[in-house]
């Protein structure tokens, strides 16, 4: 019985993360924790003059927790600062329904010399 509680525990907390993955294609120095990194939106049509890192992608498993909209995009900056990437452009993204528990977003991300002329919005 101990076990079993132990398997169903462990299943639990994997079911219950959002899954964060990446295809890196350029290899960079990671950023700092606190660099700039902006995120432009799927309908935002600026053209991003500088080097494409790779894609990145927050998609969930069916019933996580912890994976709202500025929840994924709080992780997916992390991971674009962790390769060294400070521009984020969603590509694709899908709102929580019947299949999934979160908000799943698609994105390239980009190394620029100056990321805040992309800036839309201040968070």
């Amino acid at each position: 019985m101990n076990k079993l509680s132990i398997l169903w525990l462990c299943i639990t907390l994997v079911a219950c993360a959002p899954k964060l993955r990446s295809n890196i294609t350029k290899g960079l120095p990671a950023l700092s924790t606190n660099a700039l990194v902006i995120v432009l939106d799927n309908a935002d049509d600026q053209v991003i003059d500088g080097e494409k890192v790779g894609e990145l992608k927050a998609v969930d498993g069916g019933f996580s927790e912890n994976c709202t909209y500025y929840e994924n995009i709080q992780n997916l900056k992390a991971m674009a600062r962790s390769f060294g990437a400070n521009i984020i452009k969603i590509t694709k993204q899908a709102a929580p329904d019947k299949k999934s528990t979160c908000f799943r977003l698609w994105a390239d991300i980009y190394k620029v010399a100056n990321p805040k002329p992309y800036e839309n919005e201040i968070e």
